[in-house]
């Protein structure tokens, strides 16, 4: 059975729903009835005849909490399907289940429940158990405990929605790094601390991976560690946040900078922690990468380019409390040369923190450098730093986007950047929210005044022309100024989708969480709509995270849904997912 989820005419995208399947569980004869589990598959019944890719096994995993409790296969038959025997399960605390299907060596489709607690009781009946996209279930669903369920019965109600996954560990997120593995499967989440009224506190050592195949975050582990997660997690040394995390090569997380705790508070750091990684196990790394940078660095970018060299670009090398210099120094890391930090012979046009640093990856055009702040001052400038595949150093080219006076559509700091791919052979950049103006306050970093509503747009097209510039290369969106984006320090990622009416892409980017004029988290996003022939803005709708967040970060995960992650605010425990199918955030 299937629903639409309404949306404009232009944008009706199928959501398909799961028929019934069944598989029995079976009873323990020493205990308590065991519950049925019930499995509502994509498109088929019990032998998933409907389905493009039709599994030839099924496994489901136990867990309570993050500790798996059973791992059972089913002997699952594709033709005539097949019975699953599960162990009498206590739902008492987060129990939770997760069903696989199996093709060959690869997991084709994943589901789960909710999480499930019935004051402690093991409970006969039905666990309904929904597949589809990973990590997500229906409770919109009407469904039944108890003997007599009927699977065909099921109807639906609301929206799907995801399940609610914390982090592993009660922490702070605020300035927390994450660095993705590679081909977008999985992230781990680095430090961050506690943020209140513009301090921060409580710095976190914490490094955790989010796994694709489950959907939680789990504690990273000594290598060959055979205790409980708690007693073999990974820490950081030095815990701190507003630092950068990126894997290099040889699968390595590299956590540099940041802030750490100092005797008059946070202060930079340019200390470097190298750990092995695979999944949610690492080693710490003692040889063939530096240890330091060649300054303290917090707030900082830190970018990967496509020959491997990792770029550290701004940030400042004082404290909260006295940001200090700000640094021009270019610094980097090339793998050919691993065992030092080098300075590159070109200099940063402008110092400046709090900046956004965007990879274009098209014809090694590199790193657009925009915005950002000093102690006292917005950065008017923009930068693109280059790096030819082989070269041994950075170039860089800068103008003068305007003055903040002026309006500059890029004179911002606090900002997100979203590199949004259309019909055009180079992408555009979108800039959303931040400040135009710092705070009369200045030594509270985080307070900015006249919060920006209006959409920056960075043209890349004009970089394979001749120079100089086009006068409108840079601009401010014809979308009207709303308030959804007029917060500083918020998040936003981008994806691309098929209009299933007429096949053509859709090209939208996400902006949510951040700062409002208080100081105080906020739960506004926007989902922004852009046209992929003209690669314009061309409407908003509200896409409102489950709760307050700022810090945040946004990624594309899986394939199947936007990611925010981290931060400080009521819903920084956990991961927010935008689901572009059906328009809306679900806390994972």
């Amino acid at each position: 059975m299937a629903s639409n989820v309404s949306a404009p005419v232009s944008r009706i995208l199928a959501l398909t729903l799961f028929a019934a399947a069944s598989v029995a569980a079976c009873g323990d004869e020493a205990g308590p009835a065991a519950p049925k589990l019930f499995i509502y598959g994509p498109g088929g019944y019990a032998s998933f005849g409907n389905d493009a890719v039709v599994p030839s096994d099924l496994a489901v995993q136990t867990y309570d909490g993050t500790s798996l409790l059973a791992y059972t296969p089913s002997g699952y038959s594709a033709d005539a399907g097949g019975s699953l025997t599960l162990p009498s399960i206590d739902l008492a605390g987060d129990t939770w289940m997760s069903v696989e299907g199996i093709a060959g060596d690869s997991t084709i489709w994943l589901g789960s429940s909710p999480l499930m607690s019935v004051g402690g009781k093991t409970v006969p009946g039905t666990i309904p158990v929904f597949t589809g996209p990973p990590n997500r279930f229906f409770p919109g669903y009407e469904v039944g405990y108890g003997d007599n369920f009927d699977p065909i019965s099921v109807t639906t109600a609301g929206n799907p929605t995801g399940r609610k996954s914390q982090f592993a560990e009660s922490a702070g997120r605020a300035g927390a790094a994450l660095a993705q593995a590679p081909g977008g499967k999985g992230y781990y989440v680095v430090g961050g601390a506690s943020y209140s009224a513009g301090a921060l506190s409580n710095l976190s050592g914490n490094i955790e991976w989010y796994d694709p195949y489950d959907g939680r975050f789990k504690l990273v582990t000594e290598k060959g560690c055979a205790g409980e997660p708690a007693d073999c997690a990974v820490k950081l040394d030095s815990p701190r946040a507003f630092h950068s995390a990126n894997i290099v090569s040889g699968g390595r997380l590299f956590v540099a900078g940041g802030l750490v705790s100092g005797a008059s508070g946070p202060e930079a750091t340019a200390s470097i922690e190298v750990f092995k990684v695979s999944g949610a196990t690492a080693e710490r790394v003692n040889s063939g990468v530096p240890f330091e940078l060649l300054t303290p660095r917090a707030f900082h970018t830190a970018s990967l380019f496509d020959d491997g060299s990792l770029l550290f670009v701004g940030g400042f090398s004082g404290s909260t409390a006295d940001p200090g210099t700000f640094p021009t120094m270019l610094e980097f890391w090339d793998p050919r040369n691993a065992s030092d930090m080098q300075e590159s012979a070109t200099q940063l046009n402008k110092a400046r923190a709090m900046h956004t640093a965007t990879y274009i990856p098209q014809r090694g055009h590199g790193l657009l450098v925009v915005g950002g702040r000093t102690k006292n001052e917005v950065v008017a400038d923009a930068a693109i730093i280059y790096k030819q595949k082989n070269a041994t150093d950075f170039n860089i080219q800068a103008w003068l986007v305007g003055s903040c006076s002026d309006g500059s559509p890029l004179c911002r700091w606090g900002q997100t950047a979203t590199v949004v791919q259309c019909a055009e052979e180079m992408p555009r950049v979108m800039f959303t929210g931040g400040y135009a103006a710092v705070a009369s306050t200045p030594t509270n970093l985080f307070a900015g005044a006249s919060p920006i509503a209006t959409i920056g747009i960075f043209n890349t097209a004009w970089l394979l022309a001749s120079q100089p510039a086009p006068a409108d290369f840079t601009r401010n969106s014809v979308l009207a100024p709303e308030s959804g984006f007029a917060f500083g320090f918020g998040a936003s990622a981008a994806f691309t989708l098929n209009n299933l009416v007429n096949e053509t892409p859709v090209t939208d980017f996400v902006v949510a969480g951040g700062l409002d004029a208080s100081g105080n988290p906020v739960a506004t996003g926007r989902r922004v709509s852009v046209d992929f022939g003209s690669c314009e803005p061309t409407a908003t709708v509200a896409a409102d995270l489950t709760g307050p967040r700022a810090f945040a970060t946004g990624l594309r995960n899986d394939g199947q849904a936007l990611h925010f992650v981290g931060g400080a605010g009521s819903a920084a425990g956990a991961a927010d997912w935008f689901y572009g199918d059906n328009f809306k955030f679900a806390t994972n």
